[in-house]
């Protein structure tokens, strides 16, 4: 059967979030199941500009990368729901960066161990064990101090 020209589609119900203040859309606060779900306060405009920002050197080139001006990127700067997320998004940036530099920490301690075993060179093997016994008593020491913190933490909430 030939398709007419003229022809509707299907009516398709469209689920149509609420719209806050400012006119965007936000999804339900809850779900189905008594799930909560975050509601972020950033237009998606500023949303998209979050990351721009976050990687950017200033906010000069932030804002030519993104097409937003540099005025409005500092206005946004101002507003302190708009920070907070940026300062999350650095938190994060930082944490996995952190926890992929530290994976790589035994693969460069056995490098630097198997070049203290290996080098014919004296001197090379060395230092070459030198480096690899101090990463490894730093790594050691940032865990006890981690534990440490833990446990103070732990001992502050207990008090409150």
């Amino acid at each position: 059967m030939p398709k007419s020209k003229n022809r509707k589609a299907p009516n398709r119900q469209a689920h149509k979030l609420p719209h806050d203040s400012r006119g965007s859309q936000q999804p339900p606060e809850t779900t189905g199941n008594d799930r909560v779900i975050e509601i972020s306060d950033l237009t998606p405009r500023q949303q998209a500009v979050l990351p721009v920002l976050a990687l950017s050197p200033s906010i000069a080139q932030a804002a030519r990368q993104s097409g937003v001006s540099e005025r409005t990127l500092r206005r946004w700067l101002d507003e302190p729901g708009f920070r907070e997320h940026l300062s999350q998004i650095h938190k994060e940036s930082y944490e996995l960066a952190r926890k992929q530099l530290q994976a790589l920490v035994p693969h460069f301690i056995s490098v630097l161990a198997a070049e203290a075993i290996e080098n014919p060179d004296p001197g090379v093997r060395i230092r070459a064990a030198r480096y690899a016994l101090s990463y490894a008593i730093r790594f050691c020491e940032t865990d006890r101090l981690n534990d440490d913190l833990n446990d103070l933490l732990g001992l502050l909430r207990d008090k409150t």
